[in-house]
């Protein structure tokens, strides 16, 4: 039995975001689903995946920073998401500390399903 989640990440914030880089406590290591690439340009977005192959959902977490790959993260804001999808009943959790002068808005939450799916719409 697996617990996969999605987490849409939109950016609206009229530069470039950068995926620097993933953790994870439990389950299989995230990734950005199809192979795509870490940069995501102003309009477009990428999806993070993360899975386990057991009850016991996947936690971890993802950096996101504002500008590109040659500038971030030493120089940059850093969206920070942490997700947990836990064993049984447990609540399903993603949450983005947000740097200043941005927000992060949840516009999709199907966190409570068991393929747990949200989407983030990032913004200036």
């Amino acid at each position: 039995m697996s617990r996969p989640i999605y987490i849409k990440i939109v950016n609206k914030t009229g530069g470039t975001i950068t995926i620097a880089d993933f953790w994870h406590n439990h389950g299989n290591q995230p990734f950005i689903e199809g192979g795509a690439s870490r940069v995501i340009p102003n309009l477009e977005s990428r999806t993070i995946y993360s899975n386990t192959g057991t009850l016991e959902g996947p936690q971890g977490g993802v950096n996101c920073y504002v500008g590109d790959p040659k500038t971030a993260p030493t120089k940059s804001p850093n969206f920070q998401f942490k997700y947990n999808h836990p064993v049984g009943i447990g609540k399903t959790s993603v949450d983005c500390d947000i740097p200043n002068g941005y927000s992060a808005k949840r516009t999709s939450d199907h966190l409570q399903h068991h393929e747990a799916k949200c989407t983030y719409e990032l913004k200036k």
